[in-house]
């Protein structure tokens, strides 16, 4: 009996010290903390989430459990083996997944989830996001803590089993031992309630609470939750208040509000989404000056927004928000579900109606995050995808380069029927931010310099962009429209949690553009789901489907911010800010406040409407 429960105290030290490490790793490779963060809250971190870790240890000790009490020495090596392989998967499954949820925090600010897991079920998008150096690196990393693990674990807990020879009696003693001890575990302790996040909770930064919560406890969690589609798990009052909170925020006004085009035709009209563009590269809006000279010389001659959010941190998000006027939710993204997607209104299919050709233009896979299926479904006649560039074009890992898109688009245009409306998507300030061309920010070997090559690079495919623009003929009779997909922590590295981080431009432009508005800025508090209403309504035609969107030249909107992330919602108005939770480690802000109360009831009737859908 001895040796029984010297070889299940083996397993739980394993196991505990395998997370034990991996939290170390987390807090050594992830962003940095702040400053002032004292030396002691974040050694905390190492040990607050121990219970968390037993219990994830005590799930994997079940099947050593279950084929013990059976193990006689007639099938001791048949028990063996069974462990052997059943750890050897466990091992594997869990550096995996250990490793994979260092660098999507480090990414995206969130733990491992179900919306990685959809992201990391397309591989070759995946991969894409890293350098080929980096994923040799991640590879042999990934194969060597395997192979350590597996190796550690035969060393030290299979050889204990290895002693484990009991008779029928003692087996049976041992297991009716052991089984409570198991289900004791797994639920975290003897209190009422089982053990959840909360216990690893502790700090009131953010990162240390991620670092000391135990992801795969967090991700079977998630999985749990998002399975809830259903079912509206963000009820925080009652639904008559909620509606009557959120719907002064949805007003539209389309009588009164001047429009800002001068043309007595519909114009053409061309959306281009730029990847990962915040605010912090655009010189006019208060960024970094030179990153973006482009886009700054087009401001002086266009209407720029300069209080933009991005209502999601994805570009499967910010597809639904810019075009479908749809904001994001916390772990959804409606796209995935194509039987809601295709129920939304959209720009395209709007404009397709009143005689608009449509085409969507992209460098990269439009299966990903089901893409195509939405964009095929919402109007677009036409889309172009990586699988229309040659080989000679794929200078990049997420496909081909944007200046060869850029080009087709414009050589596309030429034969185009008018009105016509074009969206293209750009890809190249996307991770791993490689780029064919010389820049400024060739010399800069951190993340920041990277991203701000890349950024520059678009740019400069603007220019060109805009140069042969000029020359059509379609150009005098085109608006166009500059907005970015979503922000991003970088170059600055912001907090995931900074609203500043999701601030994006928005410049409308071209010769249709009123005299009164070229070179003027809106300064009013926006979202990017509010562009349908916008371009609709300033072209002349109703917005009356697109309920989340409101135009942001309405004299009389309420204006606000709502920005979604996996773990917490917050919420911009002009009398404050507000941060509402979603899950434990993360401290509410502003909770007293009004504000607060309209980020609870948008936030239930915005998930009342992706569950009706």
């Amino acid at each position: 009996m001895r040796n029984y429960f010297s070889f299940l105290s083996q397993h739980y030290l394993y196991w505990l010290v395998f997370f034990l490490v991996f939290r170390m790793a987390f807090l050594l490779i992830s962003p940095a903390l702040p400053p002032d963060t004292d030396t002691t809250e974040m050694l905390s971190a190492l040990y607050k989430g121990l219970r968390l870790d037993w219990s994830i240890a005590s799930y994997i000790f079940t099947v050593p459990l279950l084929s013990t009490i059976f193990m006689s020495p007639s099938n001791h090596q048949l028990v063996r083996k069974i462990n052997i392989v059943y750890h050897a998967a466990v091992i594997a499954m869990l550096s995996l997944s250990s490793i994979a949820n260092i660098v999507i925090f480090k990414f995206w600010g969130t733990l491992l989830n179900n919306r990685a897991l959809a992201y990391l079920a397309q591989p070759g998008e995946a991969m894409a996001s890293a350098s080929n150096m980096e994923l040799l690196i991640y590879f042999v990393v990934l194969v060597s803590v395997i192979l350590i693990c597996f190796r550690l674990w035969k060393s030290v807990v299979l050889r204990k089993l290895d002693q484990v020879t009991l008779l029928p009696l003692p087996r049976l003693i041992c297991f009716l031992i052991a089984l409570p001890l198991t289900v004791i575990g797994i639920r975290g302790g003897l209190q009422l309630i089982p053990i959840n996040e909360s216990s690893a909770v502790y700090s009131q930064i953010p990162q240390l609470n991620q670092a000391a919560i135990n992801h795969v406890w967090y991700l079977g969690h998630n999985l749990h939750q998002s399975g809830m589609e259903e079912e509206n798990h963000y009820i925080f009052m009652d639904e008559d208040e909620a509606a009557k909170r959120t719907s002064s925020y949805l007003k539209k006004n389309q009588a009164s509000t001047e429009r800002i085009f001068s043309t007595t035709t519909f114009p053409n009209l061309v959306i281009i989404l730029l990847e990962s563009w915040t605010a912090d590269i655009i010189e006019p809006l208060g960024g970094e000056e030179g990153v973006t000279p482009v886009f700054t010389e087009l401001s002086k001659e266009g209407l720029l927004f300069t209080d933009i959010y991005s209502s999601g941190f994805r570009t499967d998000q910010a597809l639904i928000s810019a075009l479908s006027g749809f904001p994001s939710q916390p772990n959804k993204s409606i796209i995935r579900f194509p039987s809601k997607a295709i129920q939304l209104p959209s720009i395209a299919r709007a404009l397709k109606l009143n005689g608009y050709t449509t085409s969507f233009y992209y460098g990269g896979e439009t299966g990903f995050a089901n893409m195509n299926t939405y964009l095929v479904n919402s109007g677009y006649n036409q889309t172009v995808s990586i699988e229309d560039f040659g080989s000679e074009k794929m200078n990049s890992k997420w496909g081909a380069h944007d200046e060869f898109v850029f080009d087709k688009l414009i050589t596309d245009l030429e034969k185009q029927q008018q009105p016509f409306f074009a969206t293209l998507l750009t890809l190249s300030t996307h991770e791993p931010f490689e780029v064919p061309m010389i820049t400024p920010y060739d010399e800069g070997k951190d993340e920041s310099d990277k991203f701000r090559k890349s950024a520059w690079y678009t740019d400069r495919c603007l220019a060109d962009f805009f140069k042969e623009a000029k020359k059509q003929k379609w150009y005098d009779h085109t608006v166009f429209v500059l907005l970015a997909d979503h922000g991003h922590r970088l170059p600055l590295k912001r907090d995931y949690f900074d609203p500043k981080s999701r601030r994006i431009p928005l410049l409308i432009t071209g010769k249709p553009l009123r005299e009164e508005f070229k070179g003027k800025q809106i300064a009013e508090l926006a979202n990017q789901h509010d562009l349908p209403a916008t371009l609709l309504e300033n072209l002349g035609f109703s917005s009356d489907e697109f309920k989340w969107s409101v135009n942001i030249l309405d004299s009389e909107r309420k204006n606000y911010a709502y920005l979604s992330q996996d773990m917490a919602v917050s919420f911009i108005t002009p009398s404050g800010f507000s941060l509402l939770p979603l899950q434990p480690g993360i401290a509410a802000i502003g909770e007293t406040s009004d504000h607060y109360l309209d980020a609870q009831a948008f936030l239930q009737q915005l998930y009342g409407d992706f569950i009706r859908y």
